[in-house]
């Protein structure tokens, strides 16, 4: 089902719009993710799309239809919380078929079916066996692929997910991401979840929109995102980046007082400039390659790189460089190591 949402706008009070003129659309059987900080009205407009919120303006059009002031009831829209929402009392496959069992006496199938439909997606969601069980006996990941078998019960022509991951601890969530993704693509549904989390937006989805102050800033595939992003905020907001405001005059950019050494010419006039961490080159005193003079003031071990923090010899917020960790290992670093910090890339707003 394709899903378009124009001008879409919701305000709870007079502090300001959860929801601001939201354009955008989502094609039938694609995976779109809505990423943005806490308060920034992508769980607002999930549940508008559900039909749990009302909107003061703007249409949601399920293929071509305004379905805006339609009961959620009538929308035919799996939805899936953080808590799960399971029942306690309930065994999985009375929860799972709960969707079915509770419609109109004249659409709800016979109990046999029900029960052969619950069956039929536990086995989809790798719960098989697990019928009997009630929630309490299940861990976090099989409890929220339960609640997704339910959502999907009822065959939705959209499913969407509030932060389906972030109640449970990273390997699992990791673990469920890449189950998800695979589910996705068998049962052809068109996807919309809610997540704060960038990894897991930009490594799940077909395409991430991102919203801010009830704005939506851009909604790109997840290398369009981040190679070519649309406004500042996204710059800041996806992945680890330093910012330079920076005068641009007779072809050198000037921060601090400072000629910055850049790989490409920078437009004229102010301009704040964005370099991400991994575009930031740590480099020793004496290099041919042109930087910012400095020293190491924090090594910090992240994973597969090393992240140093580093101080420009005129002073100004930390810059901050990852390393390869097999770089690293074979040159470390240490606090109070002189530097010098070379720009490979940035881009200018």
């Amino acid at each position: 089902m394709r899903i378009d949402i124009c001008n879409l706008s919701k305000a709870f009070d007079s502090a300001g719009r959860a929801l601001n003129g939201i354009d955008m659309s989502i094609a039938d059987g694609e995976l779109v993710a809505l990423l943005g900080p806490s308060g920034s009205g992508k769980t607002t407009l999930l549940r508008a799309i559900a039909g749990l919120e009302t909107p003061d303006s703007g249409e949601i059009l399920f293929d071509g239809e305004n379905v805006a002031s339609r009961d959620v009831r009538d929308r035919n829209v799996g939805f899936v919380f953080q808590s799960y929402a399971l029942f306690k009392t309930m065994t999985v496959q009375e929860n799972v078929g709960f969707g079915l069992s509770v419609r109109p006496r004249a659409t709800r199938p016979p109990k046999a079916e029900i029960a052969a439909r619950a069956r039929e997606l536990l086995r989809l969601v790798q719960l098989d066996g697990l019928e009997d069980r009630t929630p309490a006996q299940l861990s976090g990941g099989q409890r929220q692929r339960v609640a997704l078998a339910r959502a999907l019960a009822i065959d939705p022509g959209v499913l969407l997910l509030d932060e389906p991951f972030g109640a449970l601890d990273a390997k699992v969530r990791k673990e469920l991401r890449g189950w998800l993704r695979d589910l996705h693509d068998r049962t052809g549904h068109t996807t919309v979840f809610v997540t704060h989390d960038q990894e897991e937006a930009l490594e799940l989805a077909d395409r991430v929109a991102v919203i801010n102050r009830g704005r939506l800033e851009q909604i790109a595939t997840p290398a369009e995102l981040y190679g070519a992003p649309a406004t500042p905020f996204i710059c800041e907001f996806l992945g680890s980046v330093n910012a330079f405001d920076v005068t641009a005059e007779g072809g050198r950019a000037l921060w601090r007082g400072h000629a910055l050494p850049l790989p490409a010419p920078c437009p004229a006039g102010a301009a704040r400039l964005f370099v991400r961490a991994h575009e930031l080159a740590a480099l020793r005193p004496g290099s041919a390659q042109p930087g910012i003079p400095g020293s190491v003031e924090g090594v910090r071990l992240s994973g597969s790189h090393v992240r140093l923090d580093i101080r420009a010899a005129w002073g100004g917020p930390l810059l901050e460089a990852e390393v390869p960790i097999l770089d690293f290992d074979s040159h470390p670093w240490k606090r109070g190591d002189a530097a010098v910090a070379a720009i490979l890339a940035f881009r200018a707003f």
